[in-house]
């Protein structure tokens, strides 16, 4: 397979985040910092010094996260890089599972970078711009649900375009959060919701969500696995109202992006939290699930958290991309 192309630009900043206050709602909604009232510094653009060794559109530090290999850009060798298959929902680590036929997609993850965690959006088009697309980026905490600007999150973001399988371009978009975020809530599902502008009473074609938990002062990212492929290698994202995860620390209190630095002591290393779960209620695109089943596994170069198997029985709550699929 031919290596792909890239090309590396940053958006220039709109106008300065000192000078935004976002209230979509009212901060009196939820108890604590409002997580739609952004204060300056908790989204912002920083230069990564991480590589990207196979040139595959994930730097090296993001292949763990999704498990991928950061010398193979073809992590499952089936024909498609392991970025494009972020970005147009297949699983990277199975040969069966592959893109579907559409023409337009959008995937997310998450990694620790630095002392903030970074957000990942993986974007598939046919024609590889933004131009006359519609973008929505938001989240969910609290039991609400916010919209943010997507100016501010452009202009705070690297945009990174990378060669996909059938000739056309992904982009590659990363902006970072503050960690206090998730810190305060406990638990945020992040979204970002793609389609063409033509169709005003079809505004998305393609959702996408990252759900990002805190646990004893770390940063946890639900991550999939095998268990969400299949018949016919589809692929199915944890959030979709019920499914399993792998619960992997990617930002600790100490920083570093979950190496050990700042991981509390009684977390079990090479281990991981696997979870599953159900859904047990609903409200628009906000699901809520029950932890029906969760242990530490071993054979991951991650920690399990000392609270995984006492996590059975709680609730948290998820976005479900179909729900915004449409507007």
């Amino acid at each position: 397979m031919q290596e792909p192309s890239r090309s590396s630009l940053s958006a220039r900043a709109l106008r300065s985040l000192a000078d935004v206050t976002v209230a979509v709602l009212p901060a009196a909604a939820v108890a604590g910092v409002a997580l739609w009232a952004w204060q300056p510094g908790e989204l912002a653009a920083q230069v990564t010094n991480s590589l990207d060794a196979d040139a595959d559109g994930l730097v090296d530090s993001q292949e763990p996260v999704l498990g991928t290999s950061f010398l193979d850009p073809d992590t499952d060798a089936d024909g498609y890089f392991d970025a494009e298959e972020l970005a147009r929902q297949s699983f990277p680590l199975d040969v069966l599972s592959v893109p579907a036929a559409r023409q337009i997609s959008v995937g997310m993850s998450a990694r620790g970078e630095g002392e903030s965690v970074r957000m990942v959006a993986a974007l598939y088009t046919m024609d590889g711009r933004l131009a006359n697309k519609n973008l929505r980026f938001g989240a969910a905490a609290g039991g609400r649900l916010v919209n943010f600007p997507v100016n501010q999150v452009l202009a705070n973001s690297t945009i990174q375009r990378v060669a996909a399988s059938d000739g056309t371009q992904l982009l590659i978009l990363e902006w970072d959060i503050s960690p206090r975020i998730v810190h305060q809530f406990g638990y945020v599902s992040f979204f970002v919701a793609l389609g063409d502008d033509d169709d005003p009473n079809y505004p998305y074609q393609s959702a996408a969500t990252v759900d990002l938990a805190s646990d004893s002062g770390v940063v946890v990212i639900a991550r999939t696995d095998a268990a969400n492929v299949g018949p016919g290698g589809v692929f199915t994202v944890q959030s979709q109202n019920s499914g399993h995860s792998l619960n992997q620390p990617i930002l600790s209190s100490g920083g570093g992006g979950g190496n050990g630095n700042g991981i509390p002591s009684d977390w079990e290393s090479g281990e991981i939290c696997s979870q599953n779960s159900s859904a047990v209620g609903s409200s628009g695109a906000l699901v809520t699930n029950e932890v029906t089943s969760a242990d530490c596994v071993s054979g991951y170069d991650s920690y399990c958290s000392s609270q995984c198997s006492s996590s059975v029985g709680s609730t948290f709550q998820t976005i479900d991309p179909v729900a915004l699929i449409g507007g």
